[in-house]
């Protein structure tokens, strides 16, 4: 029984590399494969014209100092609020806190401890863990790590007549 698998299965080897040559050969395929090549090159021809129209605009140097101006508005926060509005535009100042984990083991005790196990990690309320955190409960083991951003609405400009 195996011979005759085996024998069955080298026959259909060999009919697959017959018709792989075969079908390289085929003129259509191989006319198609070309006109492939052709649009991949012709693509990345378009991707390279259009950085360099973007560099010729200069909208890289533009992004970039855009984004320095607004570090510079967080270093600078000129009022108590997280909204700072003028004429020009609305500017809310944004702050993230992420907890991070220090001691996962440490973390588990601690919860396991205070019964917030499934609080905190059976639904997934990372408020709970923070809670906990905040209380003083995990020092040591856990931290934040902040970090803050700032979003500008620019007022329309009035119609100049």
């Amino acid at each position: 029984m195996m011979e005759t698998l085996l024998a069955e299965y080298r026959g259909l080897e060999q009919q697959k590399k017959d018709r792989i040559y075969t079908m390289d050969m085929d003129p259509a395929i191989k006319l198609q494969s070309k006109a492939l090549i052709e649009l991949d090159a012709k693509r990345v021809a378009l991707r390279q014209s259009i950085v360099e129209l973007e560099m010729e605009f200069d909208i890289t140097k533009i992004l970039t100092r855009q984004d320095e101006i607004k570090e510079a508005m967080i270093k600078e926060w000129p009022v108590e609020g997280k909204t700072f509005k003028s004429d020009l535009a609305t500017v809310t100042l944004r702050t993230t806190k992420s907890l991070i984990i220090d001691s996962i083991k440490t973390v588990a005790e601690v919860l396991v401890k205070n019964d917030k196990a499934g609080d905190c990690i059976a639904t997934f309320k990372l408020t709970e863990l923070g809670k906990l955190a905040t209380a003083g409960l995990l020092k040591d083991v856990v931290h934040y790590d902040e970090k803050q951003s700032v979003t500008i609405k620019l007022n329309e400009e009035e119609a100049s007549e």
